[in-house]
């Protein structure tokens, strides 16, 4: 059984400036927010609907092979995302970066990004924009040990915010420059939930070209979840253990055999 989401806390937030595209700080923007430890706000919750979306648009240079058809414990890697969203999801999406027809397997619309900034901020630019639903849960395929608890957290966190992101730690709040990976730490923007009014920020953001997913948080108001928040629903943060390489899938294995009774 998963365990139980904790109770209401608290989130703080706060504007942060915006970096500009040479990556250099700019003016603020009121409607701009990220986590500090300055003010407070009550976590919501409510049964609004969402959208569950899987984002398998990556290259898997590392893998060497499309990582969301790897198998863990016999069932492929984005088999185990599609089943932790369809515990809160009303409506699931793939977001891929071509027609392949495996996807039809999982009986789920299969949507290609077609921007030609083809990133993984892309990625969610076309899920978010697909969804029947405001509210969004974006999770990367190689994610496949996320943990439905802190899918719900994120969803109730967001309250009328346009992005909720977890900080997974150790790197500073906020990061000074994006992290390179969701292994990597920092902020989750591939385990994290969007509504549908930060597309046109997104927008812009890829107006010249491929940029950072971590961005969006300087863009829209945002709310980052820090360890202390997401630690009551997922204990020893595996849902941020991503599968880039053989190795990671061994380790993914093994935090899986730790999860049976």
């Amino acid at each position: 059984m998963w365990p139980p989401v904790p109770p209401c806390g608290t989130i703080r937030v706060m504007p942060r400036r915006p970096p500009s595209p040479l990556g250099h700080p700019v003016a603020a923007t009121p409607s701009a927010t990220v986590a500090t430890d300055v003010a407070t706000r009550p976590l919501r919750t409510s049964a609004e609907p969402v959208t569950g979306v899987v984002l398998a648009g990556g290259r898997s240079r590392r893998m060497g092979m499309d990582k969301a058809f790897i198998e863990l414990a016999g069932r492929p890697l984005i088999a185990w995302v599609l089943d932790a969203l369809a515990t809160i999801a009303a409506h699931r999406i793939i977001v891929t970066h071509d027609d392949d027809p495996r996807y039809d397997r999982f009986g789920v619309p299969v949507i290609v990004d077609r921007l030609p900034a083809r990133c993984p901020l892309s990625g969610l630019h076309a899920g978010i924009s697909a969804a029947p639903t405001d509210l969004v849960l974006a999770v990367a395929c190689d994610l496949p040990l996320v943990q439905p608890p802190l899918l719900t957290l994120l969803a109730d966190a967001i309250g009328d915010a346009l992005a909720a992101l977890p900080d997974a730690g150790p790197t500073p709040l906020p990061a000074r420059h994006p992290t390179p990976d969701v292994g990597a730490g920092g902020l989750q923007p591939l385990l994290a939930a969007y509504r549908r009014g930060c597309v046109p920020a997104i927008e812009r953001l890829l107006s010249n070209g491929p940029a950072p997913a971590t961005m969006v948080a300087s863009t829209v108001p945002s709310v980052i979840v820090p360890p202390d928040r997401w630690r009551a629903a997922d204990p020893d943060g595996r849902s941020f253990h991503n599968v880039n390489t053989l190795t990671d899938l061994a380790a993914a294995a093994q935090l899986l055999n730790r999860m049976a009774p």
